[in-house]
């Protein structure tokens, strides 16, 4: 499944769906009504999806770095993040920036951060609140990384 890939595209700020329940007529239906593109690791899926008509994208290896490298060699997708831009990766709804000092105007009085910053992002649907804490490193990390593999398929498609 590719859930987790899905999650991070939208924090890269990428307009996601993770449908993993519909079967593969509705995804291809969608995909071309809304003019997504369908990324999968189904080879069969992939063949009906073209053969309709709509765009798709086999996904290869067994790890999120390869995958993401994948997609920003094929698609030109920035592997930086902008939190200004990124989306819920539960929901897919665009974050909103918060100040520590909003948090009373947005009637969370009763919440506390865990962890004293000045910035938050916090998605207006679901209210899951965000911020650059010690797993920030880890995503970079992992940025990083598919970046340098993303570097690699450049030279081996020469």
């Amino acid at each position: 499944m590719l859930g987790n890939l899905a999650r991070w595209l939208r924090i890269l700020g990428l307009d996601t769906e993770y449908l993993p329940h519909e079967d593969d007529d509705e995804l291809i239906e969608r995909a071309l009504k809304e003019k997504r593109i369908i990324l999968t690791r189904d080879r069969g899926l992939l063949e009906r999806a073209i053969k309709r008509g709509a765009s798709a994208l086999l996904i290869k290896g067994e790890r999120l770095e390869v995958w993401l490298a994948q997609l920003a060699r094929k698609y030109g997708i920035r592997l930086v993040i902008d939190p200004n831009k990124s989306r819920c990766p539960h929901c897919n709804t665009l974050l909103k920036h918060v100040l520590a000092s909003e948090f009373e105007e947005l009637n969370m009085t009763t919440w506390r951060p865990p962890v004293s910053k000045e910035e938050y992002w916090i998605c207006p649907t679901c209210k899951q609140i965000y911020w650059r804490g010690k797993h920030f490193r880890s995503i970079l990390n992992i940025l990083k990384r598919a970046k340098e593999i993303s570097k690699l398929l450049d030279i081996n498609s020469r």
